[in-house]
Parts: structure tokens; sequence; C-alpha cells
């Protein structure tokens, strides 16, 4: 099994658009009303696909509890201020692009972004058993322990003044790490759920598919 997830992600909503429930241009804040708060009523669902929503960033105090808590990462997003004026910048949003685009999946079709996956997506393509948001814990042993190259030491060696360690991911313990991803709790805990189920967390539907 493999870790992925953002280009699932994305291909769910454009399964969604295709069927006339979300559209590109409409504001995030339409489906997810929340969202709009601080400064992000114009945010599309365009701007969230193409990384320029200006949300990049996560709390310097998130703490991987936190980060593993699908309502509780939702509501930060929602809360977030955007580091720039949406749709004149581009900043990879690894962190945030599965909560502003699962939450904006879950309003339009009722479903976790992981049931709309399985709808919408791998039941008709015949993989239902292959591709995850979420991993049941029945598969748990079909996982492979991720292994570090060199992008921990990559990460270390950014200065201290970068915007990714300044301001998108300024608390070292939540790098995307092999260290991080396979903590049993990282493992068997929730990022796209509603109600609670046992799920393996690696990427938050930017980072937590499996297949």
């Amino acid at each position: 099994m493999v870790v992925y997830a953002e280009g699932c992600t994305a291909t769910l909503v454009h399964v969604l658009a295709e069927r006339g429930l979300i559209d590109y241009e409409a504001p995030v804040a339409r489906y997810w009303p929340e969202f709009g708060a601080h400064g992000k009523a114009g945010i599309t669902v365009r701007h969230s696909l193409t990384h320029t929503a200006g949300i990049p960033q996560l709390p310097r105090s998130l703490t991987v509890s936190e980060l593993c808590d699908w309502d509780t990462m939702s509501g930060i997003v929602a809360g977030a201020r955007p580091l720039w004026e949406p749709g004149s910048g581009s900043g990879y949003h690894g962190w945030t692009f599965g909560w502003i685009l699962g939450e904006t999946v879950r309003s339009v079709t009722g479903l976790t972004p992981g049931q709309a996956l399985r709808q919408y997506g791998t039941e008709p393509l015949g993989i239902a058993d292959e591709a995850y948001f979420g991993l049941p814990e029945s598969e748990l042993s079909r996982v492979a322990p991720l292994v570090d190259g060199d992008w921990e030491a990559y990460l270390t060696r950014l200065p201290l003044g970068a915007p990714f360690t300044r301001l998108v991911a300024p608390n070292r313990g939540l790098w995307t790490t092999a260290a991080l991803a396979n903590r049993p709790a990282c493992c068997r805990r929730s990022g796209w759920r509603r109600p609670r189920r046992s799920r393996w967390k690696a990427r938050t539907g930017c980072w937590s598919g499996i297949t």
C-alpha cells in the first residue's frame, strides 16, 4: 500500500463538478459557510484546487492528536487567515488541502470524503477495497511502514526564516516524516471521519490516502 491523497481528493472534486454538484468558480463558503470567516469569503474551489487560496499554514501549537481529529482541524482551517490575497499567489497547501476540499465534499454530498470516494470513485472503478481515505482497522496489516530518505535532513537544513519553517509548519513535531506517519495514533485515527472510526491518518486528505 502507498500513501497518496491529493490527486484522489482533486479527482473526487472533479467528478462532483462533472455531475453539477460543485462549481469551480463558486466560493468554498457557498458549500461550507464557516470557511468564509477572516477574509476567506472569496476563496473559490478553483483557488483551493490550484494551491492559490492563501492558507497553507498550520498553527504553531498544533498537536498530533489535533491533526488526527477531523472536526478539530476543520475548525482550525475555517478560522485561518489568508497569508496572501486569494488568487494573487501560490504556495503548496500540503497540510490544508484535504480539509478545505474534504469539507466541501462532505457539505455537497452528505458523505465523509472516504464514503464519497468509495461511492463516486472506487466502486465504479471496481477498486473499492484498494483505495481509502481513512484505512479500516482490518486493513492495517496491508500497510508497509514508511522509511525516510533524506527528507527530514532536508527539512532540518531549511533556514529558520524560510516560509515553510516560519509560517507553514513551524511545529517540527508535525513535519511529514516517516516517524510521524508510522505512529500508531496516526495509523489508526481518522482523518476523514464523521462519526468516529479507526482509520489510517498519514496525509490528512492531502496526505491520508492509502492504495
